[in-house]
């Protein structure tokens, strides 16, 4: 999957951007979850002088860094099964500012990644929880507030199409029926 210009156009640093993988690890939690949406993952778009890089954790069963990284915008959508890619907004100036700056203290920080997914524990994170603990941390808003965890003890990617705290930058048809 590739974005186009307009779509490229259109991003903001803090953005969330959700996707789902390949592989049995994406379809795993995808299936786990039982959203509306297939999601498996997601990252939050920061700026830099380079371009858009993505700030996520991931496992080290499907990466060479277990925990936090980066990797440019480009290399993120194509690890995205077609169609899947969706990005998100906090609708709050002062979220978005917030996110960003505690995905790169965790960055800076080496966070591993939460191989056990105990959202009760904030030493490990994985990637949902990444965007809301780094919120909470920071004094933003508590996207969690309204939603239930599953029996897994996970909160569904979902909740980043809440209206009361996101809007959806694309594929807005698709997400908003």
């Amino acid at each position: 999957q590739t974005l186009t210009i307009r779509q490229v156009n259109a991003l903001r640093s803090g953005d969330i951007l959700l996707r789902e993988g390949y592989g049995l690890v994406s379809a795993t939690i995808a299936n786990r979850l039982k959203g509306k949406y297939r999601f498996s993952h997601c990252g939050v778009l920061v700026k830099t002088d380079s371009g858009f890089q993505v700030v996520h954790t991931v496992s080290s069963s499907l990466s060479n860094i277990d925990g936090m990284q980066q990797c440019g915008l480009a290399e993120f959508v194509r690890q995205c099964k077609p169609g899947s890619l969706a990005v998100t907004r906090l609708k709050n100036p002062f979220d978005r500012q917030i996110l960003v700056e505690q995905v790169l203290w965790f960055l800076s920080q080496k966070v591993a990644f939460d191989h056990r997914f105990d959202a009760q524990d904030s030493s490990t994170l994985y990637c949902s929880e990444l965007i809301w603990r780094g919120l909470l941390r920071g004094g933003g808003s508590d996207i969690t507030k309204p939603h239930r965890q599953n029996a897994w003890g996970l909160y569904s990617f979902e909740m980043f199409l809440d209206t009361a705290f996101f809007e959806v930058v694309f594929p807005q048809k698709t997400l908003m029926n």
